[in-house]
């Protein structure tokens, strides 16, 4: 069973300021002794124009902003438009992340890379470092390390069904992509299995545990799920439900899930929520609603 934190949302966009209209899709690492979180945001109700920001915390749940944003688009390149999902680790004695890049065409999607000693001043690679040319509108939420490789699960954004497709590589420049997805759509447009997406995954006591959002097409039907696995070459296990919307801050969506083990069965979550869900009317006021928020459970994998 899994229970919010009592203080939920523990991230919220600020008053004033480049995330003033939402602060959400957090990637968290503790390091130093402090709990990092990079996350995305933006200053307006439309699609395009997210950048990533970073907050600190000695708890992980009273958390502080950096007060500007750490990493953005660069002007004339592939992700001018747009970054946004940051996927972030430790490695080496640096932070390292993969994050979505979005150019002139929303419907193309590329992943980037990028390093900082410090969390705050990151290098980006000046060309993506992954792209699916099959799906295009390739989105990434989880990097996991292994001893020999990175899996990296991903899904589109556009295209449908939304779908999580996993793909492994040794050195961010050759990829192997899986060639049926991890989770599949399941059911028809109004089932809740019908997209599976935002999927996040760790290592736990030799299973693969993986927390992925779902809802059927219009999203009216949503939650977030949990499956697990000992191989990826097999559809993981549905273990059920694991967090909804039952909150004010969370009735229109909840996504994005970042999965922290906490020693012993715990685990941690952190995810997403916005108070209005699609689709949209390009002619209403309902861009006003689409303020996405952070969100904090803890729960057990068993």
């Amino acid at each position: 069973m899994f229970v919010d934190h009592a203080d939920n949302p523990i991230l919220k966009p600020s008053k004033e300021g480049w995330d003033c209209k939402s602060a959400a899709f957090g990637s968290v690492v503790f390091a130093d002794g402090y709990w990092r979180m990079f996350y995305s945001g933006k200053d307006e109700g439309r699609v395009l124009g997210w950048k990533i920001g970073a907050a600190v915390s000695r708890d992980g749940e009273k958390w502080f902003k950096h007060g500007s944003p750490v990493l953005e688009g660069t002007r004339y390149l592939w992700d001018r438009n747009s970054i946004h999902a940051p996927v972030t680790w430790r490695e080496d004695g640096k932070y390292r992340m993969l994050y979505t890049g979005i150019g002139s065409d929303l419907a193309i999607h590329y992943i980037g890379c990028a390093e900082s000693t410090d969390g705050v001043s990151w290098s980006k690679r000046y060309s993506p470092c992954f792209h699916d040319y099959r799906l295009h509108d390739a989105e990434a939420w989880c990097l996991l390390p292994r001893k020999d490789d990175y899996i990296l699960l991903y899904n589109t954004l556009i295209q449908n069904p939304r779908e999580v497709h996993v793909a492994s590589t040794k050195n961010f420049e050759s990829w192997t992509m899986a060639e049926a997805p991890l989770l599949p759509s399941t059911g028809g447009k109004d089932d809740l299995g019908y997209y599976k997406y935002c999927a996040n995954m760790v290592v736990h006591n030799g299973w693969y545990y993986i927390a992925a959002a779902m809802s059927n097409s219009t999203y009216h039907k949503n939650a977030i799920g949990l499956w697990r696995t000992k191989t990826l070459d097999v559809h993981p296990e549905y273990l059920g439900v694991i967090i909804q919307r039952d909150q004010p801050w969370k009735a229109g969506e909840v996504d994005t899930p970042w999965i922290v083990p906490m020693g012993g069965n715990r685990m941690r979550i952190y995810y997403s929520g916005r108070i209005y869900s699609p689709p949209f009317e390009d002619d209403d006021e309902a861009a006003r609603y689409r303020v996405w928020k952070l969100g904090l459970a803890e729960g057990t994998f068993e």
